[in-house]
Order: structure tokens, then sequence, then C-alpha cells
């Protein structure tokens, strides 16, 4: 993903993408399909070929949700620009792609025909210039343009003709491209996820709290910049050192909740106390959750439907799941949350994560829940998590009463975050 210096990354994906420009321009076509999770930067991937396509004429069609349905609709757009060399196919294909584009009446056209009229529009086009054919957001076609741009990406392999089209990987697609060749693009490494964070902040983070972000967001390019833009340095570095999930983004959150938002109200529950606790314990969870009310196989549900996984922990689909599930919620909610989890650790004995659940259960100030939580911040030091007590001794003062003792800890909480880095 591009933020003010060119794309961050990608060296790989553009290498081979550039091949494949580099081919179709000496005869030797072919297409790509790039796959990969919403915000991966699938799109920044097709528009940096395109800025790169020297000498080829770039034909752009992108698949839109409300035209899924009506057939050929991506077609007709795609042939738009195309339209002055439709003369010069055999009759047969004229009439099919003129009753595709809805511009002349007849029965259905035969795809067969309509495939190779679009193939013929693309060869007598690429006789002047090379021709680059970008399909972006493929998975939302209407199937009857995806079969017929697929037909043509396979015999293209001697045309002056590339095809690259882009996709989510959680969808059926790949069997109604077969044969074009896939390019899974994952998230962006530790590294160059930290490198677009900082170039997109307005302020660079501390390296310790920006690769703690990278790796939160799973490297997912668009989670980066959203968060960026919508987050200052301070506070972004703050919520770094916190155990509670980092928002995903505006644009990306209603991705992640689709699935967990059609699942019933129960299992809904289940995923915020899941998410609402850092260390994947299913024995807690399954605690808090009982503590609620909540039947004991709604986890087995929430695996069912593909939104977790029970492997002696509790791992989420996607880590962004657990980010949208979170940052969705109401603060009542997750305080709710908190609060089951908080007692649930002290019927399990867990020290730590009693005093961190119950600090976000909280409203206000508690000196109690102040005291267990700076405990807590001193086993965490024991152990060498010097982030973590950076963290933990902050929320203490925050449940400090204004005075010494609230000083104390805040000045703590400063020096150990400045021995982080």
């Amino acid at each position: 993903m591009a933020a003010g210096g060119g794309l961050v990354g990608r060296e790989e994906e553009r290498r081979q993408l550039g091949l494949l420009l580099s081919r179709a321009r000496n005869g030797q076509g072919g297409a790509v399909l790039v796959l990969g999770e919403p915000g991966v930067g699938k799109t920044a991937l097709l528009e940096a070929s395109s800025a790169t396509a020297d000498a080829m004429q770039v034909l752009r069609v992108t698949g839109f949700e409300s035209e899924s349905t009506i057939p050929y609709a991506a077609v007709q757009r795609l042939c738009i620009p195309l339209r002055g060399h439709l003369d010069a196919l055999p009759k047969r294909q004229q009439d099919a792609l003129r009753v595709a584009a809805g511009v002349a009446e007849g029965p259905p056209p035969d795809r067969f025909l309509v495939g190779l009229g679009i193939l013929g529009l693309l060869t007598t086009a690429a006789a002047a210039d090379a021709v680059l054919c970008v399909v972006d957001d493929a998975h939302l076609l209407d199937q009857e343009s995806l079969d017929a741009l697929a037909f043509v990406a396979r015999r293209i392999e001697f045309e002056p003709v590339a095809m690259l089209f882009a996709a989510r990987d959680d969808v059926e697609i790949g069997t109604r491209l077969g044969g074009v060749r896939e390019l899974r693009v994952a998230g962006l490494t530790a590294d160059a996820a930290v490198v677009l964070l900082n170039r997109s902040m307005a302020e660079p983070m501390s390296p310790v709290a920006a690769a703690q972000v990278a790796e939160a967001m799973n490297g997912n390019p668009l989670a980066l910049i959203d968060l960026a833009h919508e987050v200052s340095t301070r506070q972004l570095e703050d919520m770094a050192l916190s155990d509670d999930p980092l928002p995903v983004g505006s644009r990306l959150e209603a991705h992640y909740l689709g699935r967990v938002r059609v699942a019933d109200e129960a299992v809904q529950d289940w995923m915020l106390l899941a998410a609402a606790d850092s260390t994947g314990s299913l024995e807690l969870v399954r605690s808090a959750a009982s503590l609620l009310g909540i039947a004991a196989d709604t986890a087995d549900r929430a695996e069912e439907a593909g939104l977790i996984e029970l492997v002696g922990a509790v791992r989420f689909h996607h880590p962004l799941v657990r980010s949208a599930v979170y940052n969705a919620a109401t603060g009542a909610q997750r305080r709710r949350a908190h609060g089951a989890l908080a007692r649930g650790a002290d019927g399990l004995g867990l020290v730590e994560a009693e005093a961190w659940h119950a600090s976000r259960a909280t409203v206000g100030t508690d000196p109690e829940v102040a005291d267990r939580l700076e405990h807590a911040a001193d086993l965490a030091a024991s152990r060498g998590g010097l982030a973590s007590r950076s963290s933990v001794l902050a929320r203490a003062a925050e449940l400090s009463a204004p005075g010494p003792l609230r000083a104390s800890r805040q000045v703590g909480a400063t020096v150990t975050a400045l021995w982080v880095g």
C-alpha cells in the first residue's frame, strides 16, 4: 500500500507483474489473479502496474455489488472504449456483443460468441499497442462477465495482451478463473509494516510501539494507514502498550464484523469475551461465559461458523476479527465482558488477569483495584515484561485518587516506557 512515498514492501509482487507486462509487449500475453484479504493492497498493486504500463493501452473495469446480478454489466463497461473496433469482428460475434451490452435486442447471446468477441476486440486493439486489461474486485463481477473474461484470459498466450484480476481470497473465485495463475498477497513483513505506519503518521512512533501495532494489524496496509489517519501518535503508542485490541479503522471494520453480526446473540457475546482477553485462555473465557449465563456449547457454534478455532486456546480466524469485535462494542458491553472475565480469573487464581480485567470494568477511581493492578505490574516486571508493566502502571494511576500515589505510579509508567523505547 502506498502512503506518500510509493508502494512499500511489495518488490517481489511488482517484479512478477512487471514481467507479465514485459512479456505481453513482446507478444507473449498472459493473465494473473491477485488474491488477498481486504485491505492487503491488491488495488494498489494493480494501480502500480498500470502506472508502469509504458507503451500499452490500459483498460479498466471494477466489480460492483450493485451490478453483480446484471448479466454482462462488466462486459458492457469494458467494451465502451473498444467499440470502434466492433465492425472488425465477424457478424455473429458483433451481434452477440451488442445484445450482451444491451445496445441491440435479441435472444440471450451465445456465451462462446461473447467470449470470442471480447478476445477479438482486445487483439484488434493490440495490433497498434499492447493491451493491459485490469479487472479489480473480480469477485463482485456478474457471473456472465467473469466467465467471459476467464474465457479470454485462457486464450491470450500468444497475443500482446495482459490481464490482471484482483479478488478477495475468502470467496470462491479460483475455480471460475481456472487456468489463470494466482499471486497470493499476504500482509507486509514486520519491517515494511513499520515503515508504512511511520510514513503514514504525522509523527513517527517509538520502535517498540510501532512493531506491536504492525503485529496486531497482521501487516494489513489499509488497517495501518487508517489507524495512522484516525488516531494520534501519542494515542496509538498508548494503545499499543495496552492489552486491549487496537481499532482496525472504519473501512475494514464492517467487513470483519460481517460474519459475526449474522450469528446469534449468545455467539456475539461469547466472541466479545474472547476478544476482551488477550491471553486466548479458553478456560477463562468459558468461565466468564458461564457467569453470564451463556450456554457451554456456544464456543462450538462460534467455531462451526468459522469465526474462531479451539486448539487448546481461542484463536480468531483472523487477528483483525478480534479487533473489530472489541472496538465495535459499546463501552457498557466491554465493561460487562471485562467484569465477567475478572470474576472468572479470580475463580481460577489468575492474579494478573483478574486485576487487569477488573481495571477495564471500572469507571472512575478505585484504590483497591489500583493496588491490585500495581501488584500485577510488579509481577510482569519480574518476568521481564517492561512494556506490560508500563501500560498496567499507567492504568493503575488512572484508577488512583489524585495525590502522591497517583503521581508515583505515573512516573513509574513513564520511566518504564522510556526503558522500553
